[in-house]
């Protein structure tokens, strides 16, 4: 995701976020497991759409999941997860991300095309009511160059 390493210094990485005697949430637990390199690439994104993308690629390189193994718990999952792939913690937050952003886009982009059609109706309308005032205009100066008593200003120049 195009970023300078102005921006990455600029957000902190999420181990640096959390103590480190304490465990870390659960809801936040999948993006402690992922490498560091995805966790600064992530921070330097400067929008979600980025960090879609960068979320993405990171479980382009996941193996797959063994589902023999249950996980019971929060502190199970990020162990089982770290040897196994990824957890549904990712998966699940990857998922929700997805979703979040392309309805976001859905919205932006409707939004998009309402304002643009606005403004070509805008943009017509101010355009026919420069031509009907140059159009008065020019009549006023062709009238008053008119030899007197030449009569009305035909329309045909």
């Amino acid at each position: 995701c195009g970023h300078t390493p102005h921006q990455a210094a600029a957000v902190p990485l999420a181990a640096e976020l959390l103590p480190a005697a304490q465990p870390a949430p659960c809801g936040l637990a999948w993006l402690l497991q992922l490498p560091m390199y995805t966790q600064g690439r992530l921070a330097a994104c400067a929008a979600p759409a980025e960090a879609l993308e960068v979320l993405d690629e990171a479980l382009d390189g996941l193996p797959a999941r063994d589902d023999s193994v249950q996980e019971a718990g929060c502190e199970h999952s990020q162990l089982s997860a770290s040897s196994k792939g990824a957890s549904p913690e990712v998966v699940a937050a990857a998922v929700g991300l997805l979703q979040q952003a392309r309805a976001k886009v859905a919205e932006l982009e409707a939004w998009q095309e309402t304002s643009r059609r606005k403004h070509e109706e805008e943009l017509h309308a101010l355009q026919q009511r420069l031509r009907a005032e140059r159009h008065k205009s020019l009549q006023r100066l062709l009238a008053r160059l008119a030899p007197p008593g030449a009569g009305p200003v035909s329309r045909g120049l």
